[in-house]
């Protein structure tokens, strides 16, 4: 399982390149989770869509059997 760090997930790396962090709630508690998250940078944006936009052609031919195998 992959641990929760804060840093953003672009392709197959951590990134946090920005200056600005955000803290996320717990909307039922209201209570911070603890972590400070880092808010992603203009840069890192689009490397997560230019990635995702190479990723799309193959993902798209994958079945859904396949995928939901995967997410298992």
């Amino acid at each position: 399982m992959l641990a929760i760090s804060g840093k953003n997930c672009i392709g197959y790396a951590e990134s946090a390149s920005g200056a600005k962090t955000f803290q996320a709630v717990n909307p039922i508690s209201d209570q911070s989770f603890g972590i400070s998250f880092v808010q992603a940078t203009e840069a890192e944006v689009d490397l997560a869509v230019s990635k995702a936009n190479q990723a799309f052609g193959g993902f798209s031919s994958v079945s859904i059997q396949d995928r939901v195998a995967f997410l298992k």
